[in-house]
């Protein structure tokens, strides 16, 4: 959603409906995520406690609008460069969304796949690798290798894979993905250019530089036309291209900080988050309370 209408959406809630209505939360959810999409971290920290807060003490904790909102507060978190505090409230909801939902639940994959993004960027990679592959299978199983959640638990598995040192592992899963993800998203879908980003990136370090090199340029160029030449993803994704051409890259060892993630923009949209950690994210799912608002 648009920060235009997020915001009028809060406006005319709030002058309607009483304090603890699940419609009113759920806009404050909306303008929070919406305010987490243009990078705007600080200014969606406010409206995201405040909502948690408020929805915990008048809907209780297995509530959706509850839930989603543990799922954006933890994601304006990690793109905020705090994966800590991301970590337990993601914990928490992936308890809740299993023993309500159970474990095929859409809202259980996203969030086990947050919460694995959130493992990754800690570099608690023995905590995401089960978490990732066990999400991987469901998607496959329940939705089909063509989703566009799959893709992106797919891109992620990839990332883990490369960050462990197993790259013979993470080059198929990359390959796979952006494959996919050109065939059923498009060239500038933002997974798309995560797992180019990610790929181009990992193939570079896997001293396969030209290939490597064209899938960063391609990267740029898709993020400079969706987002801005400075969007954090954009600047993040030129800086890696920039170090991928530089002499300091051919006489290093091929190691270098990875970019924040993001995605994720939006939750549904990266491979992971945070200062110098992957670039596909999580994905804090609103879609199934965004349809009672409007």
């Amino acid at each position: 959603m648009e920060l235009g209408l997020a915001r009028a959406h809060v406006a005319s809630h709030a002058a309607s409906r009483p304090e603890g209505d699940w419609a009113r939360l759920n806009a404050t959810n909306l303008l929070a995520q919406a305010l987490k999409n243009i990078a705007e971290y600080a200014e969606a920290l406010s409206p995201g406690v405040t909502t948690l807060a408020t929805a915990r003490r008048a809907l209780g904790g297995e509530h959706e609008v509850t839930l989603t909102a543990v799922g954006i507060l933890a994601a304006v978190h990690r793109a905020m460069g705090n994966p800590a505090l991301a970590l337990p409230l993601q914990t928490e909801a992936l308890a809740v969304r299993r023993r309500v939902y159970g474990d095929d639940d859409p809202n259980t994959m996203y969030a086990t796949n947050n919460l694995a993004a959130t493992h990754l960027a800690m570099k608690n990679y023995d905590a995401a690798l089960p978490l990732l592959t066990e999400t991987l299978e469901r998607r496959r199983r329940v939705e089909g290798d063509d989703s566009a959640s799959t893709l992106l638990t797919m891109g992620n598995l990839a990332i883990l894979h490369n960050n462990m040192g197993k790259h013979d592992l993470a080059l198929p899963l990359f390959h796979d993905a952006l494959r996919g993800s050109r065939r059923v998203l498009g060239n500038r879908h933002p997974i798309t250019l995560s797992i180019m980003t990610e790929m181009g990136e990992s193939l570079c370090r896997g001293n396969d530089t030209a290939a490597g090199i064209e899938l960063l340029e391609e990267a740029v160029a898709g993020r400079t036309a969706v987002l801005g030449a400075e969007h954090p993803r954009t600047r993040n994704t030129r800086a890696d291209l920039d170090w991928a051409t530089s002499e300091e890259w051919e006489t290093s060892d091929g190691s270098q900080q990875q970019e924040e993630q993001e995605d994720g923009g939006d939750e549904e949209e990266t491979i992971a988050s945070a200062v110098a950690v992957p670039d596909l994210t999580g994905e804090v799912s609103v879609e199934s309370t965004v349809a009672a608002v409007v």
